[in-house]
């Protein structure tokens, strides 16, 4: 196993790259897993504010990202639904590489 890291390539705030895995065969694709920072509060993707409650976590989807040199980039992204009592429903965690609520070209849904 090489001890080379892309993880300075993806400086994600709020996330914790886990585990990256390139297809060695072709160097045609790349997988990063990527997973809250429990460090850090809920934020609610609407309104922004830190909130406390959460409803879900462990939630999965496939994010198509840029390539990187010659190779597909995938983000398996886990994330958390929260309850924001100021919105008033339940949403999304806040992620600062996506928004949840527009369609993103290429994403895969788990």
């Amino acid at each position: 196993m090489s001890g080379l890291s892309i993880t300075g390539y993806f400086p994600f705030t709020r996330m914790k790259i886990v585990e990256q895995h390139i297809h060695h065969e072709d160097a045609s694709s790349a997988w990063i897993r990527l997973r809250p920072d429990w460090r850090y509060t809920h934020l609610c993707h609407t309104c922004g504010r830190e909130v406390a409650t959460t409803h879900s976590r462990g939630l999965v989807r496939v994010l198509c990202e840029l390539n990187l040199v010659q190779a597909q980039v995938f983000l398996q992204v886990e994330y958390r639904k929260i309850w924001c009592p100021v919105c008033g429903g339940v949403r999304v965690d806040h992620l600062d590489f996506g928004e949840a609520d527009q369609r993103i070209a290429g994403t895969i849904f788990m």
